[in-house]
């Protein structure tokens, strides 16, 4: 009897421990949780680790919610590339598809960078693509939106997953992913393909970081099981676009933006409106860009933009350019044996491949 009363005080320590966990994503959750009693009745969602995407409105750096319009439609996702594992593969988004009631997937064969979501099967462990396992790039629309309820659209346009079929183990020898381990990654970009960017601190959930947990997740999916995704379902339980606060940024980044402001007025005036402004988020980093139909651009980069929201720090950003957009994508990336994942244009992190390997939208 003893033995058990002090297992049970050890549970309720770390019961305690768990629920006391701060949000990570670095802006008003609580307040914004009160304001919406259908998020707080999600049992386990931490919409607080939600990492927003950057927007300017009003000549400010707002964070939004950004997510795929579905309005029961349901969300197109094609498969392309090498070693697909058929049956991993179907279970894995038939698992997602039942666990987040406000989607539902559509497959079918999709046009490059057409609405939806792309995964990329690479059969090799090295080469273009992923560090580690698997990655992901989503492209939010945050042009301004035509309803008055909301600053921005705030809506996927596109997403890609890029995943391997191999990785590299012990002393850089290529060895096969294990069927848990691949189903476990293949989980947690879908969450940030949906548009979940950043990772749950605690709890079962698609997007947690923890590899351990991944790979029991991918059992679990593999024996016919199903998965818990709160976070996912509490972001599809508000509309996109939702606005979720104002970024603080430092003096020399209040002097970019507001410089971006001026300019992409100046650009209005002469050649029209945007035809297109796209914001990403990455593990670390993220952008906006706009462009038009002259075929200017303007590219705002936020270097350490999770970070800086996360720790309370102003927000640096910097003038960037479109470029080669490989070489700029913003990724949430699931690394080498699952530890991490990465998410602008499709999915996100602005940095340079070599960088890519740190980091991904996890």
């Amino acid at each position: 009897m003893r033995r058990r009363g002090f297992l049970s005080s050890i549970l309720l320590v770390i019961v305690a421990r768990v629920a006391c966990v701060s949000p990570t994503g670095g802006w008003d959750s609580a307040s914004f949780v009160s304001l919406h009693p259908e998020i707080a009745g999600i049992r386990g969602q931490r919409i607080g680790d939600l990492t927003p995407y950057p927007a300017i409105v009003d000549g400010q750096v707002a964070m939004v919610t950004c997510r795929f319009v579905t309005d029961g439609r349901p969300i197109p996702i094609a498969v392309t590339g090498e070693g697909w594992p058929a049956t991993w593969g179907e279970r894995a988004l038939e698992a997602v598809d039942a666990a987040v009631v406000a989607i539902e997937f559509d497959r079918r064969s999709l046009p490059l960078d057409s609405p939806g979501i792309h995964i990329r099967s690479l059969a090799a462990a090295s080469g273009t693509g992923p560090a580690g396992l698997a990655d992901t790039r989503a492209e939010c629309d945050v042009g301004a939106a035509s309803s008055g309820e909301r600053d921005v659209r705030g809506r996927l346009v596109h997403a890609e997953v890029r995943i391997r079929r191999r990785v590299l183990g012990t002393w850089a020898l290529e060895r096969a992913a294990t069927a848990e381990g691949w189903v476990g990654a293949m989980l947690h970009e879908l969450g940030h393909a949906l548009g979940f960017q950043g990772h749950a601190a605690v709890g079962d959930s698609l997007v947690q970081l923890e590899q351990s947990r991944l790979r029991a997740l991918g059992r679990r999916v593999l024996a016919g099981g199903s998965v818990s995704a709160p976070n996912v379902r509490a972001l599809y339980a508000v509309a996109p676009g939702t606005r979720l606060g104002v970024a603080t940024l430092s003096a020399s980044a209040e002097a970019v933006v507001a410089a971006a402001v001026r300019e992409i007025s100046a650009r209005t005036s002469r050649s029209g409106p945007p035809i297109a402004a796209r914001s990403v988020v990455g593990d670390r980093h993220a952008r906006l860009a706009w462009r038009w139909r002259d075929g200017t651009s303007l590219v705002l980069r936020f270097p350490n933009w999770s970070e800086s929201l996360r720790w309370g720090r102003p927000v640096e950003v910097r003038r960037g350019e479109i470029g080669a957009l490989e070489a700029d994508r913003a990724y949430s990336a699931t690394s080498g044996s699952i530890a991490r994942a990465r998410a602008i244009s499709s999915f996100a992190r602005f940095v340079s491949p070599a960088a890519r390997s740190t980091r991904p939208s996890r």
